[in-house]
């Protein structure tokens, strides 16, 4: 057994869809580890005194990411990256907008 779990690395094979299991079987771990580093990562981020720099971070990367598939559907007439620009775009709207409805609603409740 590895002495010590990265949490980034737990984090990374979480977002890229992998199992507890699976990284606790790719790490020589228990599951238990696995969530212990899940649980560390989630009372890092986001805190409630940076949950606007961390949404506002994320709005900005998919503005990016938008911004990419809207000029691959204009200029090679990509319907995928078409549809996927809507899919940023919930009714008609930047996705930042929508995050900072949601961000109102979350900062009202406290």
């Amino acid at each position: 057994m590895k002495e010590l779990l990265d949490v980034d690395t737990v984090v990374r094979a979480t977002i890229a869809g992998h199992s507890i299991m699976s990284i606790a079987s790719r790490h020589e771990c228990s599951m238990e580890q696995v969530r212990e580093a899940l649980d560390e990562f989630s009372r890092k981020t986001p805190s409630p005194s940076n949950r606007s720099m961390v949404l506002a971070l994320e709005c900005s990367r998919l503005e990016m990411l938008e911004a990419r598939f809207f000029k691959k559907a204009i200029e090679e007439g990509d319907s995928t990256a078409g549809t996927l620009v809507v899919k940023f775009r919930s009714d008609g709207q930047p996705y930042w907008a929508s995050i900072s409805r949601r961000r109102s609603e979350w900062t009202s409740r406290r």
